[in-house]
């Protein structure tokens, strides 16, 4: 059966972290754990023993002082921990987190330093590319001219840009310290909460439209496109302010059933067609005056309205 000490030395040597025994009184390295340091570098264990130095020409040369400093100040305060690139034997950068202990004598002089170290790369690559991801959607957020937010299920926004307060008035820490249902328009809260309950199913939602109050007292009438993420119940939505082309269709609606009124009671036959002469609308004089009914008119159906003998002039005179 293995002894104690035994199964120790397997663990030491077959584990994740590179371990490694400094004499303060030669700075010689008086032991390495040689299967994790060759795995980790690819260098021959032979060549951190014969060169008390060699160990700091494979540290990244930016990375030097770096590494330097941490010997001394466990030196100094007993312990220290910091984490430097160490250049690969195949050429590759190997990012170390490195922790060391300083121990001492029966009489207090320090006279060995234990150390340790693990491999951080991917978590330092992960890091830096979960930088680089903040860097481009902060971008992306400051340069959109949509209203662009982040918002979750429990009635928050997480993030807005500045579009929203743009449109609708409020500081973004007003924003974000505010129920959004309590901005949406009384009449469009359930609509609004059936939406945020297909949003929690997974589904995404296009085209949806409620209406927000501004800090000013009046309401916008936003448009919504937005995308569920799992795991972490985040809403991803692009908003824009659709109020001014709602109210222009309003006042069209209008003005188009204000003419149809006026054009109904008119005395005079009106007809209308499009650019290519087909018929979209005639009043009740024009087809008491035609004679065709209602349903023959439209299309080019109303040239039944023509005499024969002036039928081919009316064409050339309308082309």
């Amino acid at each position: 059966m293995p002894t104690r000490s035994k199964i120790l030395d397997e663990i030491i040597e077959n584990g994740f972290d590179a371990c490694w025994c400094l004499s303060l009184d030669t700075m010689q390295l008086e032991y390495a754990n040689k299967n994790v340091t060759e795995r980790m570098f690819g260098y021959a264990i032979e060549s951190y023993y014969n060169d008390p130095q060699f160990w700091l020409s494979t540290v990244f040369p930016e990375d030097r002082p770096t590494a330097v400093r941490v010997t001394s100040e466990c030196i100094e305060h007993g312990q220290s921990s910091g984490q430097y690139r160490i250049v690969h034997k195949n050429g590759s950068i190997v990012w170390v987190h490195v922790r060391q202990r300083l121990l001492r004598n029966e009489l207090g002089q320090p006279t060995t330093i234990l150390g340790s170290l693990i491999d951080i790369t991917e978590k330092v690559i992960a890091d830096q590319n979960l930088a680089l991801s903040h860097h481009e959607m902060d971008s992306f957020f400051a340069l959109s001219t949509e209203m662009l937010c982040i918002s979750g299920l429990d009635g928050y926004f997480k993030r807005v840009n500045r579009q929203f307060s743009v449109v609708l008035g409020y500081s973004e820490e007003e924003l974000l310290k505010t129920p959004f249902i309590t901005l949406v328009h009384p009449d469009d809260h359930s609509a609004t909460q059936r939406e945020l309950e297909l949003l929690a199913m997974g589904n995404a939602s296009l085209n949806f439209e409620n209406r927000y109050l501004c800090k000013n007292g009046n309401y916008r009438t936003l448009e919504w496109r937005t995308v569920p993420s799992f795991p972490g119940k985040l809403l991803f939505c692009a908003a824009r302010d659709v109020t001014d082309a709602r109210d222009q269709g309003k006042r069209l609606k209008e003005s188009e059933a204000q003419f149809r009124s006026l054009s109904d009671f008119s005395p005079i036959g009106i007809f209308k067609t499009d650019s290519n002469g087909n018929a979209t609308y005639v009043n009740e004089a024009w087809l008491k005056i035609s004679g065709l009914p209602y349903s023959s008119v439209f299309g080019d159906g109303w040239t039944k309205a023509i005499h024969k003998d002036d039928y081919e002039n009316v064409l050339n005179v309308w082309q």
